[in-house]
């Protein structure tokens, strides 16, 4: 069979292979931890699944607007209005089954063929696949570790060019933790107004930010960017909710009418019981979420302690969302490897440790930590790292 190449020419996301070869050899019958799957080990608030035995029972079980179900875009667009301040009603919401699928929908819907689509790197692994899938060309704009790898608008704005049409910031960053400050987000804000740029801003990791840092969002700037703004959010992470696939975007009304319109044709929109959920999972927000956050916060700490005394490691402290990006290259000599890829297939296949390859984020060099996985998990993860590198 001959494939189509915008298919061929695609690679499997790399966090889903690394979680597929950790299952495989958890089936031989060998204990994987799991470092690669930024997967919460939390449980779903009580209230969402009780919602959605509720949904079941009152059979919702029909087609619903392809746009999302009118109770949750109106908790969304009032989550809006409270946290931020921002302008937002019920027309400005956008339903999805996931984040990624609504920020694929906003490429198919923004991007045209030659179209050029900023991107800071590291990256998250599917922007650019995303970009491509349209016909469009991902351009990489390099942050520093020094820097603690924050985009700046002055680099993005040295590499626009005629065919530049959008820029995609995500903020808690993956894989990175970056949090971009107030000033540094005005800056791009501004950038997009003078230059006549639309602005994607990813937050799915809004809630994990940690002191003193907070998070910052071009929501409450709507009025500067019009309808050139795009702010995506997702209940995965915020409420442990991964696989109940809910997401969600914060846009002008006639961008959610042509969002919609692609989703008539794709999934016609995301599983009502899933909605459902999500409305009872937002009304727990001010419990479940600092309780998250409590716990990663501690969880941090010790990776960032484990990681800090393999030697040939080194690690910034990340600010923001449940991972760290430590430097490996001092790695490679004592481990007789010539890149991370190396490095995370020397890991798992000695001490069986999961992790991902900085390559897969545009940044070779580096691996990703989860710590989304419970503290016995990441103790005996970091022990195990430390047997094979003393």
């Amino acid at each position: 069979m001959k494939l189509a190449r915008r298919v061929d020419q695609l690679e499997m996301s790399p966090t889903i292979a690394v979680a597929q070869e950790a299952a495989r050899l958890r089936a031989e019958g060998r204990q994987v931890i799991d470092f690669g799957t930024g997967e919460p080990d939390f449980d779903t608030p009580l209230a969402a699944q009780e919602a959605a035995h509720q949904a079941i029972h009152d059979n919702l079980s029909h087609y619903t607007s392809a746009h999302g179900l009118a109770p949750l875009r109106e908790a969304l667009a009032d989550r809006y209005r409270r946290h931020y301040g921002a302008q937002a009603t019920p027309a400005d919401i956008f339903v999805s089954a996931g984040g990624k699928m609504v920020l694929y929908s906003l490429m198919q819907t923004l991007v045209e063929p030659g179209d050029k689509v900023l991107l800071a790197s590291p990256y998250w692994v599917s922007f650019p696949e995303q970009v491509r899938l349209a016909g469009g060309e991902a351009v990489y704009v390099p942050t520093r570790e020094e820097d603690d790898f924050l985009p700046r608008a002055a680099e993005f704005e040295r590499r626009l060019d005629q065919r530049a049409r959008l820029l995609i910031l995500n903020s808690p960053g993956n894989p990175t933790g970056s949090v971009i400050p107030r000033e540094e987000l005005e800056r791009f804000v501004e950038l997009c107004r003078a230059r006549d740029l639309t602005l994607v801003f990813d937050e799915c990791y809004e809630e994990f930010v940690y002191s003193p840092r907070r998070h910052e969002t071009p929501a409450r700037l709507r009025d500067r960017l019009g309808d050139r703004l795009v702010i995506v959010g997702s209940c995965s992470k915020t409420f442990a909710m991964t696989g109940w696939r809910v997401g969600y975007a914060l846009a002008a009304p006639p961008l959610v009418q042509a969002l919609s319109k692609l989703q008539s044709h794709t999934i016609t929109h995301a599983s009502n019981v899933a909605q459902a959920a999500a409305v009872a999972a937002l009304g727990t927000e001010e419990e479940s979420v600092p309780a998250m956050l409590r716990e990663y916060e501690k969880r941090r700490a010790l990776m960032l302690d484990g990681l800090r005394r393999l030697p040939g490691v080194t690690c910034r402290e990340p600010h923001g969302a449940f991972y760290v990006f430590p430097n490996v290259r001092g790695l490679y000599r004592r481990l007789g490897v010539e890149d991370s890829v190396g490095v995370a297939r020397r890991f798992l296949e000695r001490v069986q440790v999961a992790t991902v390859p900085g390559e897969a984020f545009g940044a070779p060099g580096y691996l990703r930590f989860s710590y989304a996985l419970a503290e016995e998990e990441m103790v005996q993860g970091l022990e195990r790292l430390h047997q094979l590198l003393a």
